[in-house]
């Protein structure tokens, strides 16, 4: 079971981010402030995150 939450990251645009994802036991929490307060650290994550769960971008 997926679940998905979608966000907004400048210079990226939105995206559905797997909350959790039972596959690969990854879990990540971004919540849409911290993504724009912190843009090279968002970088970081959806990158990790696209090498390990299923994005559809929007």
């Amino acid at each position: 079971m997926r679940r998905w939450q979608r966000i907004w990251v400048s210079g990226i645009g939105s995206a559905y981010v797997a909350m959790l994802e039972a596959d690969h036991g990854y879990r990540l929490q971004l919540r849409e402030r911290e993504a724009n307060e912190n843009y090279a650290e968002t970088q970081r994550i959806l990158s990790t995150a696209m090498s390990k769960t299923t994005m559809s971008k929007v």
